[in-house]
């Protein structure tokens, strides 16, 4: 049985976590873990990379959600990009103005993994009335949105990291989709990995301009 795992955060920065594999599984996209941790609590990872834990994911999914969701004078509809464990989407629902919920997630095994070993993570939004699940790639959920379909007031970025197979959602092509299907007075708000990560390779195409 394992009882740790190494993650590298950086070249030359290790971390390693000591815990208890509970679960662990391969889907047609990834490869996925579930850990109990003293350090986190439950905590998953996909492709060796932990992406949430019950002890620290308000750190995360708190900024990435209000930023943009106080930034709106009353956000009615939003969409979800990746965040199949259903976090970000637990603290939209915090929001009394938002009526729907649109949660693209590419891995259906994310939402199952979600479910049975994560609830605090999503505390009950995966299965809300306001919540619309879409499962496969998150490019064709925007690309299908048309000018005659209702917007989005807020489009929260919930991804893996920028080097992951979720590159692709990472363009100004793509955030120029999305801009497409927002409305007039929108925001928005996307990970992009570690500082670590992101620092080491500045001035990538998604902080150019895109309009």
């Amino acid at each position: 049985m394992l009882t740790s795992f190494r993650e590298t955060l950086a070249p030359g920065l290790v971390m390693e976590v000591e815990g208890r594999l509970l679960a662990s599984g391969r889907s047609p996209h990834q490869a996925w873990e579930v850990w109990q941790t003293p350090a986190f609590g439950r905590l998953y990872r996909l492709d060796n990379r932990s992406m949430a834990a019950e002890a620290d994911s308000h750190l995360c999914h708190e900024p990435l959600v209000h930023v943009a969701g106080l930034a709106h004078p009353g956000p009615q509809r939003a969409l979800v990009l990746g965040g199949g464990d259903g976090a970000s989407c637990a603290e939209l629902l915090r929001y009394p103005t938002l009526r729907e919920i649109v949660l693209a997630e590419l891995d259906p095994a994310v939402l199952a993994l979600a479910r049975e070993w994560l609830p605090a993570l999503h505390a009950g939004a995966l299965d809300d009335a306001r919540v619309t699940l879409r499962l496969g790639d998150a490019q064709e959920v925007v690309t299908a949105w048309q000018p005659g379909d209702e917007p989005f007031d807020l489009v929260i970025f919930d991804l893996t990291d920028p080097d992951t197979a979720a590159a692709p959602l990472f363009s100004t092509a793509f955030f120029r989709a999305c801009w497409r299907g927002c409305a007039r007075c929108s925001a928005s708000s996307r990970r992009s990995g570690p500082a670590s990560r992101s620092m080491a390779a500045p001035g990538r195409s998604w902080w150019r301009p895109i309009r």
